[in-house]
């Protein structure tokens, strides 16, 4: 009986971390800012992404991309569509995960 109490106590313990640690659509946002900072960087080196870089200077990337944000009660889920790529992600205790991968 105990046990089983200790459970349920630990269970709740961890839904109300979740729903106080979902994140927003802020969040995402910043997320994708980290995201193609870093990727243009490792574009840098490459004459391909130079050319890329001129050509895409003044025009914000993220401007281009579609985000569908959906709150839901224990995590957040979003889809982003650019072009013709399309990616899902989970947001959890803080963290976006691309479940794409």
């Amino acid at each position: 009986m105990k046990n089983s109490v200790k459970l349920a106590l630990g269970l709740a313990a961890i839904l109300i971390l979740m729903v106080i640690t979902k994140p927003d659509e802020e969040s995402f946002e910043r997320f994708l800012a980290k995201k193609y900072d870093i990727e243009n960087k490792n574009d840098q080196d490459d004459i391909e992404g130079l050319l890329n870089k001129a050509l895409k200077s003044g025009i914000n990337i993220q401007a281009n991309i579609t985000k569908t944000y959906t709150d839901k009660t224990l995590f957040a889920e979003v889809t982003t569509k650019e072009m013709l790529e399309e990616e899902h992600y989970i947001g959890i205790f803080g963290f976006w995960i691309n479940t794409n991968k």
